[in-house]
């Protein structure tokens, strides 16, 4: 029934709401600072007691994928997660040109769309950042390369920032949203089953070079994924209801030339 609903509510129109632009500065000044926060808050504790850092203390799921240091998987996690970024961004635009082309919409409309649907990719991913690093300064766990050798890289406060994974938490966030867009743009169901594919393939190779180049465990990238995914919906619902919606968006089709 919740998830009937929930569906029901993101296959209505985005709206963007009052002060939207004040919230999202409220919100990346909130991420910048958090991130500021990390030689105060963060204990780099491997450095004085490696005793504390040792492999045998990790649970069984992270043990097994235990891997030291691979710079090849870490720039190819790099590249993923920025694919997933620009794939979010493109279809939207794509999406609102095609409409207007097809003089669904006019020039105006289609760039109202465009931009309602960035912002909130926009808004998503810098909360999405946000409590990515509010877990991190709390949670305080060493990346996997540290465990290897606390001695040579427990001093760096950076390197206790292991849960959750950034990258899959932004590579989820960007294709859960692209999905969310393409529902409150009325996609067909095959086009959103392919977005729901493409959100997957990001998210999940980018969990699994992360693993391999041992800057995340396992439990670090679910995490990531389970973090970015709600940040999506509750975005994406959070502009379905709007109190007072602009005349803007209720644009109504130019009629078809004879």
């Amino acid at each position: 029934m919740i998830a009937s609903k929930m569906i029901e509510r993101l296959r209505k129109a985005p709206v963007l709401r009052r002060g939207e632009i004040f919230v999202l500065l409220g919100i990346a000044l909130l991420w910048l600072g958090a991130i500021s926060l990390r030689p105060i808050v963060i204990d780099n504790r491997c450095l004085g007691r490696p005793e504390t850092c040792q492999s045998t203390m990790l649970n069984a799921l992270d043990l097994r994928f235990f891997n030291d240091w691979d710079p090849w998987a870490n720039s190819v996690s790099d590249i993923t997660q920025y694919t997933s970024g620009v794939i979010a961004i493109l279809i939207p635009l794509l999406i609102a040109a095609f409409a207007a082309l097809k003089r669904r919409i006019s020039g105006r409309g289609a760039l109202l769309q465009a931009g309602t649907d960035f912002i909130i990719l926009l808004m998503t991913t810098l909360l999405n950042g946000l409590i990515t690093e509010i877990s991190r300064l709390l949670v305080q766990r060493p990346r996997p390369f540290v465990y290897g050798d606390p001695a040579q890289h427990g001093a760096e406060f950076a390197h206790y920032t292991s849960f959750v994974s950034g990258h899959t938490s932004f590579a989820t966030t960007a294709g859960v949203a692209l999905v969310c867009t393409l529902a409150g743009r009325r996609a067909t169901r095959p086009f959103i089953a392919l977005a729901i594919l493409n959100a997957a393939i990001w998210a999940i190779s980018t969990a699994s070079f992360r693993v391999a180049a041992g800057r995340h465990f396992v439990t670090d990238t679910l995490g990531g994924m389970l973090v970015g995914a709600s940040v999506a919906v509750i975005v994406a619902l959070w502009h379905r209801t709007p109190s007072t919606p602009p005349k803007e968006f209720h644009e109504q089709p130019l009629p078809r030339p004879l």
